[in-house]
């Protein structure tokens, strides 16, 4: 019959109906919690401010010191925040900055520092760098032989840490072999740079057997090496024949090596461990003590050709690279060599990256100019190199082989001392970058004991601490062999 059936039908749902709700129930319940859980998670993150873009930012490394941790981010103006230490933001080669001065034209006071006497220890030739802990690490330069050693100055605790010498971590790496008998590194002359993997980069050279008549290489050659953090162990990256004097950075996965003679550029990458060179060229044994680097990874490099005739002064172009070893341009730069020969001058001589990641930088001439990559950070368009004009306004003791800033948009700083010249100068230069007006005062250099430094040569780019002061490296020639010197120069107008 078919209502019977009808009425089984029924009574069947009746019997479950009390189970099957409250089934229905738990999972609409579970359904709604999981639903304001994601709603509420997708609301907090894109509520909150944005996050700066860092690449390949370096590890946090353990700080007993209680110093504030910081990540490698893209640069930028960087608004006032109270807080212990000034704001900061890396940038090409780890350029720090901070606030802009209350008063940038005011003389900062010089202390230096008390390095540990070394035999045969000669000069601090601008082998300078500084991690993301705000800690300054200094190659020490010997005289005409032996092994250059490595320190590292902890402004938190006032203290020089030694972290050995070139010639022992070949022994303990492996590198040196029974043939190496006699093997001389007399020389850290590059920056000491920091990498996105977070260690310290920096080249070792040799100058026995080197002639500058017949451009002959030095004996032992160079080798770029890795000094790890936290641990501080020397790692073997790469070797040269050529004398490596100039490091450098500017995205912190390809470092730059410059070389001697000839201007033999060398790139190597964190990302496929590759160690590239190519021949950029110069005149005689002319070699520029520095390269320049943008954000990009893009290197610029001097390369310098003898003149069109017979007696005409040499031609010098400014060579963009890209990390692929690829000429992007390359720009005439007017005043580059000085009055003296080629063999005399140092090329580029000082630099600092700004925080509109442009960078200016000095030659030996002392002239100014200003690299302006494209502002979107295109890596196939080449940067803009534009003239400035002369560090201390005139060509005279126009050689300043020394460049900071404080927020890295209006003002650059230099010191200004050189030793060998007849006037002994020892200058402070404030120059203002809208108006490309310099400021120049008198700057008196002390010792330890509070006795003037007589013959200071000083070098040195970019190095900054956390609390912003600015570090210089060079050598007293007042002694008989000359002895090395680290100067510590709190900003002016703090």
């Amino acid at each position: 019959m078919p209502y019977p059936q009808r009425k089984r039908a029924r009574y069947r749902v009746r019997r479950f109906q009390g189970p099957a709700l409250a089934i229905w129930l738990f999972c609409v319940f579970a359904g709604a919690i999981v639903l304001v859980l994601s709603l509420m998670t997708f609301y907090n993150f894109n509520t909150k401010e944005p996050l700066p873009r860092t690449f390949n930012a370096a590890p946090r490394h353990d700080d007993t010191l209680n110093s504030p941790i910081v990540t490698r981010t893209d640069p930028g103006v960087l608004p006032f925040v109270p807080t212990t230490a000034p704001p900061r933001s890396h940038t090409a080669d780890n350029a720090l900055f901070t606030q802009s001065l209350t008063d940038p034209l005011k003389v900062p006071g010089a202390r230096i520092l008390n390095i540990p006497l070394i035999d045969n220890a000669f000069a601090i030739w601008g082998s300078l760098g500084h991690d993301d802990k705000g800690h300054i690490y200094f190659g020490v330069s010997m005289h005409s032989s032996g092994s250059a050693r490595l320190y590292e100055y902890r402004p938190e605790t006032d203290e020089i840490v030694p972290h050995g010498d070139v010639v022992s971590a070949l022994d303990n790496t492996g590198v040196r072999t029974a043939q190496d008998f006699g093997i001389s590194q007399m020389k850290i002359h590059s920056r000491i740079v920091q990498a996105n993997d977070g260690h310290m980069y920096f080249t070792s050279m040799d100058e026995e057997g080197e002639d500058d008549a017949t451009q002959t290489l030095p004996k032992w050659g160079s080798h770029l090496w890795r000094l790890t953090l936290p641990g501080c162990e020397w790692e073997h990256v790469a070797r040269a024949d050529e004398a490596l004097i100039a490091l450098g950075t500017g995205d912190g996965e390809h470092l730059w090596a410059l070389g001697y003679y000839g201007h033999v550029l060398y790139c190597y990458s964190l990302l496929d461990k590759t160690w590239r060179r190519v021949v950029v060229g110069s005149v005689g044994a002319h070699t520029s003590r520095n390269i320049v680097t943008d954000s990009r990874g893009h290197v610029y490099v001097p390369r310098v050709e003898p003149g069109l005739l017979t007696g005409d002064p040499p031609r010098v172009w400014l060579v963009e690279f890209d990390p692929q070893l690829n000429k992007l341009a390359q720009t005439p730069l007017e005043h580059y060599l000085g009055s003296g020969t080629p063999e005399q001058s140092h090329g580029i001589v000082a630099f600092q990256p700004l925080a509109d990641k442009t960078v200016v930088f000095a030659t030996h001439e002392g002239y100014l100019y200003h690299v302006i990559p494209p502002p979107d950070g295109e890596t196939l368009t080449a940067a803009k190199v534009e003239p400035i004009g002369f560090y201390r306004g005139d060509k005279n003791s126009a050689y300043v082989p020394t460049m900071f800033t404080d927020a890295g948009t209006n003002t650059l700083f230099g010191l200004q001392a050189d030793g060998e010249k007849r006037e002994k100068i020892s200058d402070w230069i404030a120059y203002d970058l809208p108006t490309r007006t310099p400021t120049i005062t008198h700057i008196d250099l002390t010792d330890i004991k509070g006795n003037p430094i007589q013959r200071p040569l000083l070098y040195g780019s970019i190095v900054r601490d956390n609390e912003g002061n600015f570090y210089v490296g060079g050598c007293d020639l007042a002694t008989r062999k000359g002895s090395p010197v680290l100067i510590k120069l709190p900003p002016p107008g703090r």
